[in-house]
């Protein structure tokens, strides 16, 4: 009886240092975005938004954004007629995603952050 007893409180033992041993892995609370600072507004270029366009947009819509794209492109960086035209590429991306006939939210996505640069001149114009 007293094998038992001891052998009992040695394997209890041993199950107490195996679980204190082993590493926790701390899981993160919810979904962590790594987000550095701004420090002037990032140049304005436009290459690319073809891909994106075409990525993200049906026939009819990506000709309308193509075609805004390129008023951004004439009237520069940082113009009114740049923001409205921006502000107007966004409203066709979200009419997109509310509808679910949108492409790739990774292409809607860049295309934002492609425009965005162009909208405003100054950190203090960028959104939050």
């Amino acid at each position: 009886m007293k094998r038992w007893v001891w052998s009992g409180i040695v394997i209890a033992a041993g199950v107490i240092v195996i679980a204190c041993g082993e590493r926790r892995t701390v899981l993160p609370l919810g979904p962590a975005a790594s987000v550095t600072a701004l420090t002037t507004v990032p140049a304005c270029d436009l290459g690319g938004t073809n891909s994106l366009i075409s990525q993200y947009f049906n026939a009819t819509d990506a000709k309308t954004v193509r075609t805004l794209i390129d008023q951004i492109g004439a009237a520069g960086a940082g113009s009114v007629t740049a923001r409205d035209r921006g502000f107007d590429i966004i409203a066709i991306i979200s009419r997109n995603a509310q509808a679910g006939t949108g492409g790739a939210a990774s292409a809607g996505s860049g295309l934002i952050n492609k425009i965005t640069s162009c909208m405003f001149r100054t950190l203090a114009e960028l959104p939050a």
